[in-house]
């Protein structure tokens, strides 16, 4: 797969660097202060994520999109079980951004991490669907959630087989 760059991959460092601080390694030694500092985090990064839609929504009008989706969601609840992020190879290779996206989505989300895996990215359990298989805070899930699967993530869309979506060829 070639190494490709996107604008995000400059955005994470850079939040990291300047809006955090010592605050990242102070969180990530003392558990006391890593709920409470990852929630601040959340509300600081407030418009650097409006931004990021608004240049999700750039990148979409300029670029093709790198995977070809059919079909919809049949409400089987399959890729809600083992949520993967995808990160682009130039993010993976920085443990520091790694860890502020795993850590991001535990405490913003509520997500369970479970691994990371080359090719899919940083893997989530999430604790908000129910025995039903259908989501327990749908009108205030992420955008992960509502842009799920997406045509324009670093890597294929995991699909089951018993999802509605397909990638055609």
């Amino acid at each position: 797969m070639t190494d490709w760059f996107t604008w995000y991959d400059l955005a994470v460092p850079a939040a990291l660097a300047l809006a955090l601080g010592g605050g990242f390694i102070a969180a990530e030694r003392w558990a006391a202060v890593r709920t409470a500092y990852y929630r601040s985090v959340h509300w600081l990064l407030k418009p650097v994520v409006a931004l990021s839609g608004l240049m999700t929504a750039l990148e979409r009008r300029l670029r093709p999109p790198r995977w070809k989706l059919a079909g919809g969601c049949n409400r089987c609840g399959e890729c809600c079980e083992l949520l993967a992020v995808s990160l682009t190879p130039f993010m993976a290779r920085h443990p520091a951004a790694v860890r502020f996206v795993q850590r991001f989505h535990e405490v913003n989300y509520g997500f369970v991490h479970e691994g990371y895996e080359p090719g899919k990215g940083l893997l989530f359990h999430c604790p908000h669907l129910g025995p039903d298989h259908l989501c327990s805070i749908y009108g205030r899930r992420p955008r992960l959630c509502r842009e799920y699967p997406s045509a324009y993530a670093a890597y294929p869309p995991d699909l089951s087989p018993l999802c509605g979506f397909r990638l055609e060829e």
